[in-house]
């Protein structure tokens, strides 16, 4: 291989990986935005439950 082929060669795997990396940036957003949606989802059920738990543990609504 001569060096224009092979820096030709160099050139495409390089833009393949500026590609791979851009698609797996991309990706680790779209994680990223799940993580946070999951997070926010068990806080608010830690608080239902908690609030759950307070309200059994003082019964005015029998009264």
């Amino acid at each position: 291989m001569d060096e224009e082929s092979a820096r030709e060669e160099l050139r495409r795997k390089l833009i393949e990986a500026e590609i791979a990396l851009k698609e797996a940036e991309e990706a680790y957003v779209i994680y990223m935005k799940q993580v946070e949606t999951y997070k926010k989802a068990i806080e608010e059920q830690k608080n239902v439950i908690l609030n759950i738990k307070s309200s059994l543990s003082n019964p005015t609504y029998l009264n």
